[in-house]
């Protein structure tokens, strides 16, 4: 299994990064997705892909009703974090912010441990 790094593909809000100890999460709505082309990976850390809540929206805004659905149907087995304000992307915004995350994966370098 790889480390995570959660950045948010538009503002660079660090959400996860544990390449730091004790592993620090941060407090931001947040969702999770899985691009067109897979996550990627470099030097043993999936660079998860991963937006603010407030990053979706052009104005900022955060659209509670719909974070708050997507929290209910986040797979509970898999991505669903109590702790973390993670999220299910929703599926009208799929493919929309791949080519963002494609970017901070091709050029965010990971030094080897």
């Amino acid at each position: 299994m790889t480390k995570l790094l959660e950045i948010c593909c538009k503002c660079g809000f660090v959400h996860r990064d544990d390449r730091h100890k004790p592993n620090h999460k941060q407090r931001k709505l947040h969702y999770h997705w899985n691009p067109e082309n897979n996550e990627k990976i470099k030097n043993g850390y999936t660079l998860h892909a991963t937006i603010c809540a407030s990053c979706v929206e052009p104005d900022g805004m955060v659209d509670w009703a719909e974070y708050d659905e997507q929290r209910k149907v986040t797979s509970f087995s898999k991505y669903y974090v109590k702790t973390s304000y993670n999220a299910a992307l929703p599926n009208k915004y799929r493919g929309k912010f791949d080519i963002m995350y494609y970017l901070q994966a091709e050029y965010f370098d990971i030094e080897e441990e």
